[in-house]
């Protein structure tokens, strides 16, 4: 940083251009809650009959304008949430082959996003306009990309060390730094232990080659899909709990604030593991209380999913410090794509969930608890990072695990 200028006038734009896509990003996970989901009230009333009863509005025709377009009601009802199941495959699809883009910067913007989502969907009721509206930005995001500069540290370890000298003096030139004096011997100097290690060769089936590394993955696993599991199931089904969508959205992304800074204390008192492990318990001890409780108490529902969200959100926080504590650096990135498929996974087989209130209407609530409450156990399997330095090999957490069985004994 020091040979460009420090944290000049380029990078201030390359984050500012690369947090503007993240802003909306998310937007598009939750877009069905707006675009496939009920009208208020007291706008149906105009247009719908009441059923057969003569007191309640007819059910299958209590719909938003897009439901009702593609005749998703009564028995079709549940091609939403697969509608929504194929859109978060679609995403897990884009990962794998693109690489995706960094999922710590989209969750961390999640409670923004999901409040201009809000504010978008009361201000375009139709729902072909909000579509447009989410999506439009994103191809102006497209065009700016190019000038994205590619990682100079990436460059050099895949055997490209000239454009890497050339995005560097670029770099410079923008920051205002004119007389830089960067040769391929300096940058290979400055970068020989990485290059060197990266001349080792790992791959994903490393993080379960050994008995450690095994113990990890799979407990971190069941962690990642559970949390984002539970997390887009409150998410997107807003609908059930009888309270104005929008104001619902609103205080779902706030929630998300407080959640963030609690976790954030946790972390630092409670340690790693037992954070993540009571945040994931508590938020299936309130999906559970939730089922208890008589749909005419919408507030008391409404704020005990708002808390069930937050401590997904919690332990969605700790679950990406956590992670890249416990892999080491060798693999670190590598162990850190695989967790997170398992947690786009996780997002795809939420919505398919919410079909089985077809059967019984507890019983979506029931499937995320029960994920959150196991996922829980297998979290207090894993071991402590906290005040530790980090592992930069496999070696070094084979002989961190051995060490704590002999302190133990």
């Amino acid at each position: 940083m020091g040979f460009v200028g420090g944290f000049g006038r380029f990078q201030w734009i390359h984050v500012t251009l690369l947090s503007l896509p993240g802003l909306l990003m998310a937007s598009q996970n939750l877009l069905n809650n707006f675009t496939a989901g009920v009208e208020e009230k007291q706008l149906l009333r105009v247009f719908i009959p009441l059923d057969a009863s003569g007191t309640s509005l007819d059910k299958c025709r209590r719909t938003s304008r897009r439901r009702r377009a593609w005749d998703l009601v009564c028995s079709l009802r549940p091609l939403k949430q697969m509608s929504q199941t194929i859109y978060m495959g679609g995403v897990l699809a884009g990962a794998i082959l693109f690489g995706g883009l960094s999922d710590r910067g989209r969750v961390d913007t999640n409670q923004f996003q999901d409040m201009i989502l809000a504010g978008l969907a009361y201000w375009l009721r139709e729902w072909r306009k909000l579509q447009v509206a989410v999506c439009l930005p994103h191809f102006l995001f497209f065009l700016w990309s190019w000038w994205y500069s590619e990682s100079a540290r990436w460059l050099v370890l895949n055997r490209r060390p000239e454009d890497a000298l050339k995005n560097i003096q670029r770099v410079a030139r923008i920051n205002g730094k004119k007389d830089v004096d960067i040769t391929l011997e300096v940058l290979h100097s400055h970068m020989n232990k990485e290059i060197v290690s990266s001349q080792s060769s790992f791959s994903a089936y490393d993080l379960v080659r050994t008995s450690g590394m095994r113990r990890i993955s799979i407990c971190l696993v069941a962690v990642w899909f559970s949390t984002s599991f539970a997390y887009y199931g409150l998410a997107m089904d807003l609908q059930k709990f009888g309270v104005n969508v929008y104001l619902m959205q609103v205080i779902f992304g706030a929630v998300d604030i407080p959640a963030k800074l609690l976790a954030l204390a946790m972390l630092m008192y409670l340690g790693r593991r037992t954070t993540q492990a009571t945040c994931l318990f508590l938020s299936s001890i309130v999906i559970f209380i939730n089922i208890f409780i008589p749909t005419e108490m919408q507030m008391l529902r409404t704020a005990l999913a708002c808390l069930g969200k937050g401590f997904t959100s919690s332990s969605f926080t700790c679950v990406y410090l956590y992670t890249g504590e416990l892999y080491p650096t060798v693999i670190r990135q590598t162990g850190m794509g695989f967790v997170s498929t398992m947690s786009r996974i996780g997002s795809m087989a939420a919505p398919a969930v919410l079909m089985l209130d077809e059967v019984i209407p507890a019983l979506p609530s029931i499937v995320y608890g029960g994920a959150s409450l196991i996922a829980a156990v297998f979290a207090c399997f894993l071991p402590e990072t906290l005040d530790i330095p980090l592992p930069d090999t496999i070696e070094d957490v084979e002989e961190r695990r051995y060490v704590a069985c002999c302190e133990q004994h």
